[in-house]
């Protein structure tokens, strides 16, 4: 996905996804019944961006989709929703690490590394460089599940949000050990 950044976009909010998306209702009912939700895909959004392509248009936008599956699923299971939609997130949003982000400079090319800046503070960076993002094709193999989101969920939001996906990341690698 080339591109130039001549003109910085303000940090996308997940309104925005979800009402492009057509969405907007289905998130509203989400976060209004657990604002806080709002707030961890609002801080994810900041970071991300709506550039980085996902399974469906845009990662943030297959974010979302998840978010609502979890939130929709633990409302009929009677379970609180804030652990699971906030993993789900995360799992989703830990694909960043499947796009390679590089910026074209005259010493050669700087690559964007998600765990250290956001995408709009890459994009700052190299204001008029030219953009290349790219899907990373093949799967890490020594990659424990739900590793990626555990390290971006300790990177980007609060600590009783990372306490929720290391909870459930861990209960899921010991029961996948046991079968």
């Amino acid at each position: 996905m080339p591109g130039t950044n001549k003109q910085l976009q303000k940090a996308t909010s997940i309104n925005k996804i979800a009402r492009g998306a057509g969405l907007y209702a289905a998130a509203q009912e989400l976060w209004t019944k657990h604002p806080y939700l709002k707030t961890v895909a609002d801080m994810v959004a900041a970071h991300l961006g709506p550039d980085i392509p996902g399974n469906s248009n845009c990662l943030l936008e297959d974010c979302l989709v998840d978010m609502i599956s979890a939130f929709q699923s633990c409302s009929r299971d009677g379970r609180d929703p804030v652990p699971e939609v906030t993993v789900a997130l995360m799992r989703r949003a830990a694909q960043v690490f499947r796009v390679c982000v590089t910026a074209g400079v005259p010493s050669g090319t700087i690559q964007w590394d998600a765990m250290k800046e956001s995408y709009y503070s890459f994009l700052a960076a190299h204001d008029g460089a030219s953009i290349l993002i790219t899907r990373i094709e093949g799967v890490d193999k020594e990659e424990m599940p739900g590793e990626s989101a555990a390290l971006l969920g300790a990177r980007l939001l609060p600590e009783p949000a990372g306490r929720h996906i290391i909870r459930l990341v861990i209960a899921g690698n010991s029961a996948t050990e046991v079968a």
